[in-house]
């Protein structure tokens, strides 16, 4: 896989994960709750990367920290198993603050 340099100002989140913050979260310098005013926070975990291929485990070993974002007052913290795999196409990156 090619290496991508990505300025520290960015982290690597899950698509959907970015469709929920525009829906549940505004921008004030920084983002937060539409209904309750919470800060959206983030929690990193390491994922398998998963590439579109031969098998439902297409995945060639490579790990990544993907941050996962929540409302503190709406959800609980999401935990994630150490290694549990993402698909690579469902990754993008955004900024950090």
């Amino acid at each position: 896989m090619e290496e991508v340099q990505v300025a520290p100002s960015q982290v690597r989140i899950l698509k959907t994960e970015r469709k929920w913050l525009g829906e549940h979260a505004e921008y004030r310098a920084g983002w937060y709750c539409k209904k309750t005013g919470a800060e959206i926070l983030m929690v990193p975990a390491v994922h398998s990367i998963w590439q579109d291929g031969p098998g439902p485990c297409a995945g060639d070993g490579e790990t990544q920290t993907v941050f996962h974002l929540y409302c503190p007052d709406c959800e609980k913290e999401p935990e994630f198993e150490y290694g549990s795999p993402v698909q690579a196409d469902d990754l993008m990156f955004a900024q950090n603050g």
